[in-house]
């Protein structure tokens, strides 16, 4: 008798569940992801669904800093 509550649960729970999964993925960038070269001037993301405004954050990471 438990077992046929707990396997519903837990089903319900997954479906639930699903749209947090949904989270936009980058498709391309300009210039490419861990591409090096001299500092661009533009970056350019594309991702795969549109973007909530507030929601999403972009941070770039210099591994190398050259001052002159």
């Amino acid at each position: 008798m438990r077992m046929t509550r707990i396997i519903p649960a837990i089903a319900l729970s997954l479906l639930l569940a699903a749209p947090a999964f949904a989270h936009p993925k980058l498709k391309a960038a300009d210039p490419a992801v861990d591409s090096t070269g001299p500092a661009p001037s533009t970056l350019s993301l594309s991702f795969s669904e549109k973007l909530t405004p507030g929601t999403a954050t972009v941070t770039l990471e210099a591994r190398r800093l050259v001052l002159e």
